[in-house]
This record gives C-alpha cells, structure tokens and sequence, in this order.
C-alpha cells in the first residue's frame, strides 16, 4: 500500500475488523475524529459508527481525507453532500446486518404479543391469577405491514411469509415485482398498510420526508390490536403521538430499537407507556453482525486505498434511481 495511511475511528468495532485495519494502516480511535488533538488533519479515512457524525467542517478540516467508513447501511450521520463536493466516497455495509435485524424485531413482536414480560413479573411474585388473559396470541397467519422493503424489509418479508405463514403488505418508493412474486406479497399506500395490518413494521431511511412519517392520524387509523416496530431511525415515528397512542390504548403494543434522540431522556413520555419493548440499537449488532460488518467495511476502506474497487460504495436514491 505504499506509504502507510492514517484512520481514524470514532469508536471500537470488532476485534477482527480492527485487527484487519491494523496490519496496514496507522489506526487511531477518537470519539471526536480527531477535531480536537489535530488528527483530522492527516487522516487518510475515517470510520464511524452511528454514535459520531461527519459534517461538513469536519470534512472541510479533512485535507488528506479519501475515504469514508460507515459501521453500517444508515449514513445519515454523514454529510453526504460535502462528501460529493469533495469527491469522497463512503463505503459501507448494506444489507450486511439484515438478518439480524429481521430476527430481532420479530423475536420483539413475539414478546410482545404473547405478554412474555408481563408473565416474567407475575412468575416472579407468584401470581397466576390472570393465566388465561396473559397467554396472549400467535403472530403466525397474521398480516405484517411493511414500510420499506429494502433488505431489511425483504428478510422480514421472508421470515413472516415462509416461518409464521403471514400475509405481507407493503409500502415503498419503488415497486418489487420479484418480491411480490416470491412473498406473495401486495404493494399498497401507506393509507392503505395501517388499518390492514396486525404489525406494522418500519425499514425506511431517516429523512425530512420521513420525519414523524407515523404520527397521531396514522396511529389512529391502525387495529386497536395492533404492534408497531421501529428497527430503522428514531424521528420517523413522532414519539409523543406514540406514547399517547400506547396510552390510551389506540394501538396494543411498540417495541423501538431506535429513538430520536439516543440515549433518550429518562424522563421520555415512552418510558411510562404501557406494552412497549426497548432496546439500544442494537439489532444490528449482534456478535456475529458486528464481525460481518467490521470485516466488510475493513475490507472496503483497504481496498479504495489500495486503489482496487470496494464491494459496497454508497449512492444517494437519486443515482440508485438512474
């Protein structure tokens, strides 16, 4: 590789990821990429998970900077347009994690349908009072609403379809013929997908156009049975609408791996809502994730710098669309 590049990571990723980047680049971790000790300077790359952010006087400080690692399939901690101006591509790792994902979050609508929580305490203080009105309820030949099909979306589409024999809806920008033909699946609008399904489940981006894309009117229009999952970005779901909603028993039950603002406030609305499942963005990186992540974003970064092609370069929706 020639002389020896410089990267900085805002955070640890996998022992192995690091160890792959380590045999050939300088590495340096610091959760301000270098903006205070002076680094960002004579970085060749920089990596980030979704606990730091890259913007634009960041990038503008970034003389020498390359190439952009994102520890992930979401980049909206990444300037991406001051990345385009500059010429900067961002390799990351979509589609990587979507297993792991898809796993998670209808292991979460499982807990939450069949009151797994809720049987856990009253196990525990030895009541068995209300056995029958706990049992709860299958997920299997249920209808799931998905919005987004995107990998994510695809394997919850595959796990819903092929493992509980549910019926999928669902909602994205672009059509997918293949999928309703391999899912039997129906592409509906979103007014359509809230009062149909029995879970709703959200694989969309984080934009301004999916800002509080769920809020108080969607909310209502959902069955009073309904769930609603959010394994993709807090902000698409308007959490005090949510809570309320949870709260007044407009819909039956959430579970979010994502929030707005992360951690969130222990004083958030969410926390005194009833049936709800947290949990700290974590679906994505589970230990064998986390590996197959590390190692794929590592291998990309060596690459570009190496001058061979990476695997996975980001483009925005309006080149993917050309």
């Amino acid at each position: 590789m020639g002389v020896q590049h410089m990267i900085i990571v805002n955070d640890e990723i996998h022992p192995d990821g690091m160890a792959l980047l380590s045999a050939q680049l300088e590495v340096i971790v610091d959760p301000e990429l270098g903006a205070t000790s002076g680094e960002i300077e004579n970085a060749s790359a920089l990596l980030v998970r979704s606990t730091g952010e890259i913007r634009q006087p960041l990038i503008d400080r970034a003389l020498r900077l390359k190439v952009i690692g994102r520890y992930g399939a979401g980049v909206d901690n990444i300037d991406v347009v001051a990345c385009a101006k500059r010429g900067i591509p961002i390799v990351y790792a979509p589609g990587v994690n979507a297993k792991s994902v898809a796993e998670m979050a209808i292991g979460q609508a499982i807990t939450l349908r069949r009151n797994s929580l809720v049987q856990d305490a009253a196990v525990r203080r030895g009541d068995w009072s209300e056995r029958d009105r706990l049992a709860g309820d299958d997920i299997r030949g249920s209808t799931i609403g998905l919005i987004g099909l995107g990998l994510i979306g695809l394997e919850m589409a595959r796990i819903a379809r092929f493992g509980f024999g549910m019926d999928v809806l669902y909602f994205d920008q672009v059509r997918n013929l293949l999928a309703e033909e391999e899912l039997d699946a129906k592409f509906v609008s979103l007014d359509e997908l809230f009062p149909i399904s029995d879970i709703v489940s959200i694989h969309v981006p984080y934009s301004a156009a999916t800002h509080h894309m769920i809020g108080e009117r969607t909310l209502r229009s959902m069955k009073r049975s309904a769930l609603i999952l959010n394994f993709a970005r807090g902000g698409i779901i308007d959490e005090n609408a949510l809570a309320e909603a949870l709260h007044s028993g407009v819909i039956a039950g959430a579970a979010l791996d994502v929030f707005m603002k992360e951690p969130p406030s222990i004083n958030s609305p969410l926390f005194r809502a009833p049936n709800t499942l947290f949990s700290m963005h974590t679906a994505g990186i589970s230990a064998r994730a986390s590996r197959d992540i590390s190692m794929s974003v590592a291998n990309d970064l060596l690459a570009f710098l190496s001058g061979s092609a990476p695997r996975y370069v980001y483009k925005s929706i309006a080149e993917k669309l050309r």
